[in-house]
């Protein structure tokens, strides 16, 4: 069976709810997006997947 997938990955994200934005920060550039504009493009898509993570740096113990 064919298979298509449709997916937005962004990294390193920060998401604004009073202005509905989305800022993504990479090395080289920010980027905005409008957070209302990425979730209507799967609006009444059925069987979607959604992940929203956030990864933080663990400390390493300090030896002496």
């Amino acid at each position: 069976m064919a298979k298509i997938t449709k997916a937005v990955s962004l990294k390193n994200a920060e998401i604004n709810m009073e202005d509905m934005t989305i800022t993504e920060t990479t090395k080289d550039d920010i980027k905005v997006y409008s957070l209302g504009k990425l979730l209507s493009d799967w609006n009444h898509i059925s069987g979607i997947s959604l992940t929203i993570k956030q990864d933080d740096e663990i400390p390493a113990n300090e030896q002496s």
